[in-house]
């Protein structure tokens, strides 16, 4: 999904955020100020429902769709030798994506380390398959499977999906269980198909289940 062709990402629109000033209030001198005891208050931890379960399916099953396009992107970077490591690149699309998130009044901190672990998948994957392709001795150009176009379009029709999906995440990680249903239910969207699946997919939910409830 990371080419070097322009990204339209910045082209959604970014809600500006307001903040909103409260009025501090101060008592009359001759009054004194009433403290009240702490009153102890249960904390209540629910578990983890089928509708959360539902979020987690669409989450991972957006993710699944975008991961796969790497293959593809990787090819096409194989053919004008670009390395798949672009540090300044990956930086500037994710304060993009923070940017397109406030529309979806998503959790900024959750959007960045979750884009940046899709970042971090791709990037793996690209690597190990042009390492593989260099040791097989592949041609320097060829056969493309989608177009730069083609690819920057899935990406683009893929990117605000998942930026909704995951606006819906934070009040799911914190239930119990959620961190063991993210675990079952990527094996499941996300199977061993590969010798890359599984520390492709390892990588994609661990921001995920940095924050899961256990």
């Amino acid at each position: 999904m990371w080419v070097e062709f322009s990204h339209h990402t910045n082209r959604y629109l970014v809600l500006g955020a307001v903040l909103i000033l409260g009025a501090c209030t101060t008592l009359p001198p001759d009054k004194p100020v009433e403290t009240s005891k702490p009153v102890a208050t249960a904390v209540v931890i629910e578990s983890i429902e089928e509708a959360d379960i539902a979020k987690i399916n669409t989450l991972l099953t957006l993710t699944r769709e975008l991961l796969l396009l790497a293959p593809d992107v990787a090819r096409v970077n194989w053919n004008n030798k670009v390395s798949p490591e672009n540090k300044l690149r990956d930086e500037q699309q994710l304060k993009a994506l923070e940017q397109a998130a406030v529309r979806y009044q998503a959790d900024l901190e959750l959007v960045r380390a979750f884009f940046r672990g899709l970042i971090e998948a791709d990037r793996f994957v690209q690597t190990e398959l042009h390492k593989q392709w260099r040791n097989q001795g592949v041609p320097p150009t060829m056969t493309l499977t989608r177009t730069p176009t083609q690819l920057q379009a899935a990406a683009t029709e893929l990117t605000p999906r998942l930026l909704a999906a995951l606006s819906q995440m934070p009040a799911v990680l914190k239930k119990k269980g959620a961190a063991a249903q993210i675990q079952l239910r990527a094996l499941d969207i996300m199977p061993n198909r590969s010798a890359l699946s599984e520390p492709t997919r390892n990588i994609a939910i661990a921001p995920l289940l940095s924050r899961a409830l256990n």
